[in-house]
């Protein structure tokens, strides 16, 4: 005789059935690809780990301790990334991150230092799954993260945005966007100053 009730029950699915049933309903017209792309994708999320997405430290445009302030300002200009990884090469210890706009600022200010807009570094194992971490960049509001081996060796980092680019796909750094927009706005300017250009020249 059972004493207490069993409440925990087997699926009644397997991952692959379901995305085997979602690749069906898309074939039958109830839902489209974007829609299939993300459930199919929203399956595996959980699955993933960091190491799976994230870029090894010798791809990793960083910031070091003995840069001057017209190094790192070539560094963002030349890669426009929103913030990297600052670090003391002869130690090879991370010693946090440098927003752009926060350089910037700094810049404009007589008595600010480099070191008072470091951002305290963000540690995260290698194996842990994106699920997590994705939470995780949420509840301490940072975008990047130093990832780290069983040994606590630096291997690398990961931004909120490539885990989201797993999800939805790729999306632009939040300066890329606005790079895009400036270059479409000088694009129509050039335009319409040839038009008017041209319009003066027909009228003599």
């Amino acid at each position: 005789m059972l004493m207490f009730k069993d409440n925990k029950k087997e699926p009644t699915l397997t991952e692959e059935e379901f995305k085997m049933i979602v690749s069906d309903i898309k074939e039958e017209g109830v839902i489209n690809q974007n829609e299939h792309d993300l459930i199919q994708k929203s399956i595996v999320f959980d699955d993933k780990i960091i190491s799976q997405i994230m870029t090894p430290w010798d791809k990793v445009v960083k910031v070091d301790v003995g840069s001057s302030n017209y190094e790192i300002k070539e560094l963002f200009e030349m890669n426009n990334y929103s913030r990297v990884p600052y670090f003391d090469k002869e130690s090879n210890q991370v010693l946090g991150t440098i927003l752009q706009k926060d350089f910037y600022e700094m810049l404009l200010e007589e008595n600010c230092t480099l070191e008072s807009i470091v951002k305290p570094p963000l540690f995260v194992k290698e194996q842990t799954k994106i699920a997590f971490m994705f939470k995780r960049f949420q509840k301490v509001k940072q975008h990047l993260a130093i990832v780290v081996d069983h040994n606590n060796k630096v291997v690398g980092v990961v931004s909120l945005e490539d885990i989201i680019e797993e999800l939805v796909g790729e999306i632009d750094d939040e300066y890329d966007a606005e790079d895009e927009e400036e270059e479409r706005s000088v694009k129509k300017q050039d335009a319409l100053d040839k038009e008017e250009a041209l319009r003066k020249k027909s009228k003599k």
